[in-house]
């Protein structure tokens, strides 16, 4: 079982994440943004030696220090989608606009595909293409942890917002949706372990809830809680 470690990065408040075996302290991390004293200085308290860079998308606050980490750290990139390429070429022009300083475009050492798996600090984790935030977003999923790493897919109160270029709101319902509501229960089993720890419970269930009632989600959405998940040691 890997432990994870939620270390919310940038203005913005992004989610990184930090996974790592107890076992080899090798891990990886999702969506450095930014911040990155933060997050070399909890690598260093832990002793954490990072293997790769996961990118659920190219929206800046997600990716916009993961080339200056892959550089100093010699680390691949993988993710996310190809279609968030112009995303990532759009990086110095979103970094001045929002005012993020040393950021780079970057191409991934690998674009990701559904279904593709990415073995990392010793574990596997499913790629599923969840496009609607933007074109090329994934969600990366650990079968036997029950976890998963959703970007901003789903996050706590809410669905991703889909009014960005290329942004398509029914395209991101079909996602969560898709095949029966498949990769949602994955994610649901997530949510519904005692870890991570998450709140504000009952206001994302009122949401998907009304998401239900529009778009005919199914019933079992209704037993546990989606979110942006707040990892906690386990």
């Amino acid at each position: 079982m890997l432990r994870y470690q939620i270390i919310p990065v940038t203005p913005l408040q992004q989610n990184c994440t930090v996974f790592w075996s107890p076992e080899t302290n090798r891990g990886g991390i999702v969506d450095p943004g930014g911040d990155l004293s933060l997050i070399r200085n909890f690598l260093s308290e832990n002793d954490i030696t990072l293997e790769m860079i996961l990118c659920t998308h190219g929206h800046l606050d997600h990716v916009g220090a993961v080339s200056e980490l892959a550089n100093e750290l010699s680390l691949p990139i993988i993710g996310p989608h190809k279609d968030d390429l112009f995303w990532i070429e759009g990086l110095l022009e979103a970094a001045e606009m929002f005012g993020f300083q040393n950021v780079e475009t970057f191409v991934p050492d690998q674009w990701l595909d559904d279904g593709d798996k990415v073995e990392v600090a010793g574990a596997t984790f499913d790629v599923v293409h969840c496009p609607g935030h933007t074109p090329g977003h994934v969600v990366f999923y650990q079968p036997e942890d029950n976890v998963a790493m959703v970007g901003d897919v789903i996050f706590q109160g809410s669905i991703g917002r889909t009014d960005f270029p290329k942004g398509d709101h029914q395209q991101l319902i079909n996602s969560i949706t898709k095949n029966s509501g498949h990769w949602v229960k994955k994610l649901l089993l997530c949510q519904a372990t005692d870890r991570p720890q998450h709140s504000g419970r009952k206001g994302v269930l009122t949401h998907l809830y009304r998401i239900w009632r529009s778009v005919r989600f199914p019933k079992y959405l209704l037993n546990v809680v989606f979110g942006k998940i707040r990892f906690t040691h386990a």
